[in-house]
């Protein structure tokens, strides 16, 4: 089930699934990210961009910040 979407300055979605993560898809490309840890921060509640370009996401497990290009989203709170 989808629980948040967000599109990026870029115009990739980024689309939260509740127990899955998130997955984007930037028209070209759909990609599957996991976050790693505790699995209640694979359930997405609320997904932000903020001016700097990262992407925030407010998840059962805290809050997690994930930095287009990076390898891992890190859990922020």
């Amino acid at each position: 089930m989808v629980t948040a979407l967000c599109q990026d300055g870029g115009g990739t979605f980024w689309i939260g699934i509740e127990g899955g993560g998130i997955d984007t898809y930037d028209h070209r490309i759909c990609e599957i990210i996991q976050i790693p840890g505790d699995q209640r921060c694979n359930v997405i509640h609320a997904i932000h961009q903020d001016r700097e370009g990262r992407i925030w996401l407010a998840t059962a497990g805290g809050l997690v910040e994930y930095t287009p290009n990076r390898l891992r989203p890190e859990v922020a709170v």
